[in-house]
């Protein structure tokens, strides 16, 4: 599909892998946080404990699973 891409997934955030998110997110042009949520709380956390922001997230709060196609179709909307 033309993209480049990588997954952090937490398992825990508490406590926060404070280095390794900051070393990660410093390697990468863009960073998009997927949450089930309506307000992206991972995303804020992550700014909190790093100091640095997502550059976007993909929210989807009708309790339905993540799909690959679904992640694709936001991803490229977000990019146009």
């Amino acid at each position: 599909q033309g993209m480049d891409v990588s997954l952090m997934h937490f398992r825990e955030i508490w406590p926060f892998p404070t280095q390794f998110v900051t070393s990660t997110l410093s390697k990468v042009k863009e960073s998009f946080c997927v949450e089930n949520n309506a307000t992206g709380q991972l995303a804020h956390i992550i700014q909190a404990e790093t100091g640095k922001q997502v550059t976007g997230k993909i929210l989807r709060f009708d309790g339905r699973p993540f799909s690959p196609q679904y992640i694709i179709r936001e991803l490229k909307k977000k990019k146009e």
